[in-house]
């Protein structure tokens, strides 16, 4: 499935506007994930959080409530891409477990690459970026969208996007 689709059948208001900022966790609820929050970082320093889709029962994602609030809105959307990607379901059957770290970023792993898009789709959907970066400069996108300058600036690189200013 598709960000554009969750957005409109799980975030989508009455009259189909998507309200902002987009809620990552919300939206992972609402598909039947369970989402908690704990500190990773004893763990493992690297590690932003990750999902666990066991054979039966609800997929379950946990974020470092150590991360900054944009960097767990990310890793949250991230991980409901994981749990939407379609290769996902042929490795339910014995379980599945993915880590976000630093090397889901290195956009090498093709699973990566597709839960990076698909996070920032659904937390910075197309026409809401296009529409606000007539109005808005980088810091005004990325305190309305509520996540990093630097994953908005990847966005709008991706739309082929200038903002005001």
């Amino acid at each position: 499935m598709a960000a554009a689709d969750v957005l409109n059948k799980y975030w989508a208001d009455s009259n189909g506007e998507i309200p902002l900022p987009v809620d990552a966790t919300i939206i992972a609820e609402r598909l039947g994930a369970e989402v908690f929050a704990g500190d990773l970082s004893q763990e493992d320093n690297d590690l932003s959080g990750f999902i666990y889709i066991p054979p039966s029962g609800p997929p379950q994602i946990t974020i470092n409530s150590t991360d900054h609030i944009h960097r767990r809105r990310f890793t949250c959307a991230h991980e409901v891409g994981h749990m939407l990607d379609v290769r996902g379901n042929q490795l339910r059957e014995g379980g599945f477990v993915d880590r976000r770290d630093t090397m889901s970023s290195a956009g090498t792993d093709p699973r990566e690459v597709f839960a990076n898009a698909f996070a920032a789709t659904l937390l910075m959907p197309s026409d809401e970026v296009e529409w606000l970066a007539e109005e808005l400069d980088l810091y005004g996108l990325a305190r309305r969208f509520r996540v990093s300058t630097d994953a908005m600036q990847n966005r709008l690189d991706t739309l082929g996007l200038r903002p005001l200013g």
